[in-house]
Formats: C-alpha cells, sequence, structure tokens
C-alpha cells in the first residue's frame, strides 16, 4: 500500500507540474522579428557585441515576422570611485550607456526607442590581469542583461502595436 501511495504521489505532482502553464520567457515567442539593418555609433566593439547578442535571442520564426533595423549608440566610461589616502584608486565603477532605436522595416514605423545605464562597482585588484579579467566579465554581464531587456522590450512594443 505505501508504494501505492508514493506512485500516486509522484503521479500527482508530474500532472501538476505539467500544467502549470511556466514557460520560459525567451522560450516561446509570439512576436518574431528579423534584424536586417543595423547601425552602431559610439563604441563600435560594444556594438557589435550587443548586436550578437540581441541576434542570437531574436525569434525569426512565425507568421508576422517583422523585419526591423536596429540603430544602437554605446559607450563606456570609467570612473574612480574611492582613493586611499596616497591617493591610489580602491575602486572604480564601470557605466554603459545604450540608446536604441528600433523601426518597423516595411512601414518606417517606430517599434522602440529607448535608453539603458548600467552600472557596477569593481574593487581595484592587485594583479592587473586580474583587474582587466574582472572589468571584462563585469562588461560582458553587463551587456548579457541590456540584450535581454531589449528583447523583452521589442517584443512588448511588437505586441502593442
Amino acid at each position: 500500500m505505501e508504494i501505492w501511495k508514493k506512485i500516486l504521489l509522484i503521479f500527482s505532482f508530474l500532472l501538476l507540474l505539467s500544467h502549470c502553464g511556466y514557460t520560459p520567457i525567451f522560450a516561446v515567442r509570439d512576436n518574431a522579428f528579423e534584424i536586417s539593418k543595423f547601425e552602431i555609433h559610439g563604441n563600435e566593439e560594444l556594438g557589435t557585441n550587443i548586436l550578437k547578442k540581441i541576434k542570437s535571442l531574436q525569434n525569426t520564426t512565425g507568421e508576422n515576422l517583422n523585419l526591423i533595423f536596429i540603430s544602437i549608440n554605446v559607450s563606456k566610461n570609467k570612473k574612480d570611485l574611492v582613493k586611499n589616502v596616497s591617493g591610489e584608486v580602491i575602486s572604480y565603477q564601470i557605466e554603459i550607456i545604450l540608446n536604441i532605436e528600433t523601426k518597423n522595416i516595411t512601414t518606417n514605423e517606430l517599434i522602440y526607442m529607448g535608453n539603458f545605464n548600467k552600472k557596477i562597482n569593481i574593487k581595484k585588484q592587485s594583479q592587473e590581469s586580474d583587474m582587466i579579467n574582472l572589468e571584462n566579465k563585469a562588461t560582458e554581464d553587463i551587456l548579457n542583461n541590456l540584450s535581454r531587456e531589449i528583447i523583452i522590450k521589442i517584443n512588448q512594443s511588437i505586441e502593442q502595436q
């Protein structure tokens, strides 16, 4: 009898889990779009990097495929936050400023225009190579978050049109 209770409990759990309505945000997208034209202003390396990340997340399948133009203007600033008494920098801040504009190529209608500003504080490392690696990792993390936010904003804007 104990085995039947466990089987029933497992079956009930699987049934409940399969009908909870959970879908990953990037797995199912009704609003398909494809970036067919683009412009990058400012920091070319960061702009190209974020464009690649957005393209990897775009949904290019579906009935209502929207061909879009995307304009990216991105800059990266690094400023000192804290100095010790001898004037050495102890920590600094990396700021990435991104302005984006997307238009439907067919109708030339504005889909989404937005500004993003992300900052992260970093403590100075004793080794210069560790410092460079940490800065690169922080920049990569910011760009990953920005690309996900942009995809969500574009999809929401297409859905509202």
